[in-house]
């Protein structure tokens, strides 16, 4: 058992944006705000969703599927997907689509299998269509940490849609995707990309500018990620938590995945997915299990969690959204945001729980006292929100079930 206490805090300490409710919403915003470990807040400033050219890019059991946008002024780059009929006679003497692909999966848009050789491409479509709005609140503004100004999007929103294939073989521990190069190694277009491993997002939108190589984890989707380190999602933790002090009352927020959820309480789930029926249902056991296991001690007197609410969430390329109608999820990316609150006296001076399971992955652990954000650092608060306390799960006083994983 380990004590944390909480003193007050100065006044010169960095507030939180906005002030804490009991609604989950502000938990969200919260979470936007402290998801980087290193940054107060998180905002793309890339610019990357605005580039002339988009990538999205999703690593499939047996395929990775590539959606290409491509603006219109960068089509001779992209010349080998130009449909014959869009170029009249000069298409006679063009080679065969099976001789331009192959080109084209060798020296432009290339996949790199872990042997080094080149994934095959098959184009699946290619129509010209609109370019999607993905407008950033910051284009054109500067950049404070660069100076620069960030990126807007083209004027002209003409693109050549493009829908390709690289099938693979097997459980490929290890992927290379790169753009198409000059001699120098320099990108011969601006593409602003992001990648999905089966429907996980492994990246915020960031540039596609040299080779990149993405590390498949095929057990857990979740924790596939990319050599590069600044090539990372904004919410990466499978398991987050916040802790607000406030008078009259202690509030816990979780934000956890259901696929976690395995190592404590039979789910009662078969398969990939989690059926629209059964969101609620398991909804309910779960909040029942949080209610009987975290029981903490503040200011040495035992206290109780009360439910304050419970909701599905999705991780997004914008942040996390509630999940406000019922659908059908994967078991291995839906998330479950629990507010747990604990009433108290006057404003509590000690809070205590159990240690961590160690079967469990690190997690950020941030505390917010009177609106006011503090993140731990071992047995005591730190001052400053530049570190992070790692917990080890979000249980009190209960072990996982035995497991093989």
């Amino acid at each position: 058992m380990h004590s944390i206490p909480i003193s007050p805090i100065a006044r010169g300490n960095l507030s939180v944006r906005t002030r804490a409710t009991r609604s989950w919403l502000a938990a969200v915003t919260l979470l936007m705000i402290i998801a980087a470990p290193a940054d107060a807040d998180w905002i793309n400033l890339t610019g990357a969703e605005t580039s002339p050219n988009i990538a999205e890019i999703y690593v499939l059991d047996d395929r990775v599927k590539v959606a290409l946008e491509v603006y219109i002024n960068d089509i001779p780059t992209f010349g080998e997907l130009i449909p014959d009929h869009w170029l009249k006679d000069e298409a006679k003497d063009r080679p065969s689509l099976t001789e331009r692909l192959r080109r084209f999966s060798k020296e432009k848009l290339r996949i790199v299998a872990p042997d080094g050789t080149n994934l095959p491409a098959r184009l699946v479509l290619v129509e010209s269509r609109m370019r999607v709005d993905r407008n950033s609140p910051f284009a054109g503004m500067v950049n404070p940490y660069t100076r620069q100004r960030i990126a807007e999007p083209p004027a002209d929103k003409r693109v050549m849609y493009v829908e390709l294939e690289y099938p693979f073989s097997g459980k490929p521990n290890r992927l290379t995707f790169v753009p198409p190069l000059d001699d120098e190694g320099r990108p011969l277009v601006s593409i602003g990309f992001i990648a999905y491993h089966k429907s996980v997002p492994i990246i915020d939108f960031r540039y596609l500018s040299a080779a990149t190589a993405v590390q498949l984890d095929w057990r857990d989707p979740w924790y596939t990620k990319f050599d590069n380190p600044n090539l990372k999602r904004h919410h990466k933790s499978a398991l987050m938590s916040f802790l607000y002090v406030e008078p009259y009352e202690v509030r816990h927020e979780i934000l956890v995945r259901v696929k976690d959820l395995e190592n404590w309480m039979d789910l009662g789930l078969h398969g990939d997915f989690i059926e629209a029926d059964e969101l609620e249902p398991l909804k309910q056991r779960i909040g029942e299990f949080m209610l009987e296991k975290n029981t903490v001690r503040i200011d040495g007197l035992p206290a109780k969690p009360i439910l304050d609410r419970m909701d599905y969430v999705k991780v997004s390329i914008t942040g996390i959204q509630i999940l406000r109608q019922p659908e059908r999820l994967e078991t291995s990316t839906a998330i479950l945001g629990v507010i747990l609150a604990y009433i108290t006296e006057g404003m509590p001076t000690r809070y205590k729980e159990c240690r961590r399971h160690r079967s469990i992955r690190p997690a950020p652990y941030s505390l917010m006292w009177n609106r006011t954000i503090r993140c731990t650092n071992g047995p005591t608060f730190s001052r400053t929100m530049r570190h992070r306390r790692s917990w080890r799960s979000m249980q009190t006083n209960h072990s996982p079930r035995s497991s093989s994983r």
